[in-house]
């Protein structure tokens, strides 16, 4: 895998029936942002190597090309994605209904698991 020098990934997290709004940003040095969009609190950590590595394979081959309707879900969870990187940056919404079909849902699942 090349590496794409540095990069940056933010993904916010929200609705749902409880309303939940969460964002999570982590850069290629392992920076990793956690935000409550709704208590507006953040904390900071550094993401260890070996998953900065398999987060960086997932920027690599993250390709934001395929189209994807959006739903009118009352309670889906929705998902802003947007990846930094050479520096051009690629943002796309998605939700629980056109997730599987997007392409990203590896990316988004690994950073969906820090905003639990």
């Amino acid at each position: 895998v090349q590496s794409v020098g540095g990069w940056e990934i933010t993904l916010t997290k929200s609705g749902g029936i409880m309303g939940m709004s969460r964002s999570v940003q982590v850069s290629s040095t392992g920076a990793l942002t956690l935000t409550d969009l709704r208590s507006n609190k953040s904390t900071q950590s550094k993401l260890p190597a070996a998953e900065l590595s398999a987060l960086e394979k997932l920027v690599i081959s993250a390709k934001f090309d395929r189209v994807t309707e959006s739903s009118r879900c009352a309670d889906c969870f929705f998902y802003d994605l947007s990846v930094t990187r050479a520096g051009q940056t690629d943002q796309i919404q998605l939700d629980d209904t056109n997730l599987s079909n997007s392409g990203l849902q590896p990316l988004v699942v690994f950073l969906v698991k820090f905003l639990q």
